[in-house]
Protein backbone atom coordinates (compact mmCIF):
# COMPACT_ATOMS: atom_id res chain seq x y z
CA UNK A 1 0.00 0.00 0.00
CA UNK A 2 1.48 3.72 -0.99
CA UNK A 3 1.65 6.56 1.10
CA UNK A 4 0.41 9.79 0.09
CA UNK A 5 1.97 12.85 1.63
CA UNK A 6 -1.76 14.98 1.73
CA UNK A 7 0.75 18.38 2.23
CA UNK A 8 2.64 17.30 -1.22
CA UNK A 9 -0.26 16.96 -2.94
CA UNK A 10 -1.42 19.96 -1.94
CA UNK A 11 1.06 22.02 -2.73
CA UNK A 12 1.39 20.73 -6.09
CA UNK A 13 -2.42 21.42 -7.03
CA UNK A 14 -1.44 24.60 -6.51
CA UNK A 15 1.68 24.82 -8.57
CA UNK A 16 -0.18 24.94 -12.32
CA UNK A 17 -2.35 28.23 -11.42
CA UNK A 18 1.20 30.25 -10.07
CA UNK A 19 2.90 29.35 -12.94
CA UNK A 20 0.54 30.35 -15.03
CA UNK A 21 0.55 33.99 -13.32
CA UNK A 22 4.46 34.14 -13.07
CA UNK A 23 4.52 33.40 -16.83
CA UNK A 24 1.91 36.09 -17.66
CA UNK A 25 3.22 38.94 -15.23
CA UNK A 26 5.86 38.08 -13.34
CA UNK A 27 3.83 37.95 -10.52
CA UNK A 28 1.94 35.40 -8.54
CA UNK A 29 -0.48 36.80 -5.48
CA UNK A 30 -3.21 34.73 -3.47
CA UNK A 31 -5.44 36.14 -0.62
CA UNK A 32 -5.12 34.71 2.87
CA UNK A 33 -7.65 32.45 4.30
CA UNK A 34 -6.19 30.46 6.71
CA UNK A 35 -2.04 30.80 8.20
CA UNK A 36 -1.57 26.91 6.76
CA UNK A 37 -1.89 28.50 3.11
CA UNK A 38 0.76 30.81 3.85
CA UNK A 39 3.66 28.66 3.85
CA UNK A 40 1.54 26.06 1.65
CA UNK A 41 1.29 28.72 -1.19
CA UNK A 42 5.00 29.90 -0.81
CA UNK A 43 6.11 26.54 -1.20
CA UNK A 44 4.23 25.86 -3.83
CA UNK A 45 5.41 29.31 -5.79
CA UNK A 46 9.09 28.21 -5.06
CA UNK A 47 8.65 24.53 -6.53
CA UNK A 48 6.41 26.38 -9.43
CA UNK A 49 9.78 28.74 -9.90
CA UNK A 50 11.97 25.45 -9.98
CA UNK A 51 9.88 23.49 -12.80
CA UNK A 52 10.41 27.03 -14.76
CA UNK A 53 14.13 27.27 -13.80
CA UNK A 54 13.29 30.96 -12.40
CA UNK A 55 14.44 32.34 -9.32
CA UNK A 56 11.79 33.02 -7.17
CA UNK A 57 10.97 35.89 -4.55
CA UNK A 58 7.95 34.95 -1.91
CA UNK A 59 6.72 36.89 0.80
CA UNK A 60 3.54 37.79 2.42
CA UNK A 61 1.01 40.99 4.49
CA UNK A 62 -2.06 41.10 5.94
CA UNK A 63 -3.79 41.29 2.50
CA UNK A 64 -2.04 38.59 1.02
CA UNK A 65 0.58 36.47 -0.26
CA UNK A 66 3.13 37.17 -3.35
CA UNK A 67 5.71 35.33 -5.34
CA UNK A 68 7.70 37.64 -8.06
CA UNK A 69 10.23 36.27 -10.47
CA UNK A 70 13.73 37.46 -10.54
CA UNK A 71 13.95 36.28 -14.11
CA UNK A 72 10.59 37.38 -15.82
CA UNK A 73 11.44 39.21 -19.15
CA UNK A 74 8.41 41.69 -19.16
CA UNK A 75 6.58 42.65 -22.83
CA UNK A 76 6.99 46.45 -22.62
CA UNK A 77 3.90 47.19 -20.64
CA UNK A 78 4.09 44.49 -17.57
CA UNK A 79 6.22 46.43 -16.00
CA UNK A 80 3.29 48.83 -14.86
CA UNK A 81 0.93 45.95 -13.96
CA UNK A 82 3.67 43.87 -11.80
CA UNK A 83 3.88 46.92 -9.74
CA UNK A 84 0.72 47.09 -9.28
CA UNK A 85 -0.25 43.86 -8.15
CA UNK A 86 2.60 43.83 -5.82
CA UNK A 87 1.59 47.38 -4.30
CA UNK A 88 -1.73 45.80 -4.14
CA UNK A 89 -0.54 42.60 -2.18
CA UNK A 90 1.54 44.56 0.28
CA UNK A 91 -0.30 47.11 0.58
CA UNK A 92 -4.08 48.02 1.63
CA UNK A 93 -4.31 50.73 -0.92
CA UNK A 94 -2.99 51.62 -4.35
CA UNK A 95 -2.66 55.15 -5.72
CA UNK A 96 -2.76 55.05 -9.48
Amino acid sequence: MAVVDLERVRVERLVPAIVAELQARGVAVNTVVEPDEVARWRRAARLAGRQMGWRIRTGNSRQGIWAASEDYEPQWTADREAARLVAKAIFERVDR
